[in-house]
């Protein structure tokens, strides 16, 4: 049986999504915000090199929720430095 695009995309990512999750909570880390943001690379990752596109929504919405965590993140750096 051969596996189509999808079907390749849909087990990397799943293996993936999974060794992430296993990997961070074994190191004890408890962010939601970073599972999220690595989730959402992996997506487009997987996406990219299997040429799936799954909908042109979800891709504008993940890249919007990747850019607000980065920003907040980038805020939470810079706030003690701008507002001592």
């Amino acid at each position: 049986m051969k596996l189509t695009h999808y079907s390749r995309f849909a087990i990397a990512y799943a293996v993936a999504v999974a060794a992430t999750a296993i990997i961070g909570i074994l190191l004890g880390e408890t962010r939601i915000d970073l599972y999220l943001s690595l989730y959402i690379l992996e997506y487009f990752l997987f996406s990219a090199i299997y040429g799936v596109r799954i909908s042109l929504l979800l891709s504008v919405v993940l890249l919007a929720l990747f850019s607000a965590i980065v920003a907040y993140r980038i805020s939470l750096i810079l706030s003690p430095v701008i507002l001592p």
